[in-house]
């Protein structure tokens, strides 16, 4: 690679938001929701010492594979509305990597890792749209992630 190219590459954790809110897989979804207002977010990682990451866990997720199905969420735990499968990204990858990365799975945010597998943070499209000062990206995976055609 060109050096100077190196030079202006942005690394993830430039752009991301650090420390992110965290639930436990046995938490139930009622504490999961609370988090998420107290915080303002729609988005949690499932985290469980000493394994690490074990899943992510959404506002939609709630609603769509709990609520729906009648499920109780004071008694249902996280774990049986998560999403097992986390795409991650490690903090010292590009910006543009990264960006690949989640058009790649039609995601909206990735889980930000160290190369040790810690959890450091997370990134959604909209920063990386930001970083690249591309709206073009945040449109490719929204239309990715619904199913549409590109």
């Amino acid at each position: 690679m060109h050096r100077s190219r190196c030079m202006r590459t942005r690394n993830v954790d430039t752009i991301m938001t650090a420390d992110p809110a965290r639930i436990g897989p046995h938490d139930t979804l009622q504490t999961a929701a609370q988090l998420m207002r107290r915080h303002n977010v729609g988005f949690l990682v499932v985290y469980e010492a000493p394994a690490g990451v074990v899943g992510v866990i959404t506002d939609r997720d709630i609603t769509v594979r709990a609520t729906a199905e009648g499920r109780d969420p004071t008694m249902t735990e996280v774990r049986d509305g998560m999403t097992n499968n986390v795409v991650t990204c490690y903090d010292d990858e590009s910006v543009e990597d990264a960006a690949w990365r989640m058009q790649r799975h039609a995601v909206r945010r990735l889980v930000v890792v160290d190369r040790a597998k810690h959890l450091v943070g997370i990134v959604s499209v909209d920063d990386i749209a930001r970083a690249l000062g591309s709206e073009r990206l945040a449109g490719q995976v929204l239309q990715r992630e619904s199913g549409e055609p590109a």
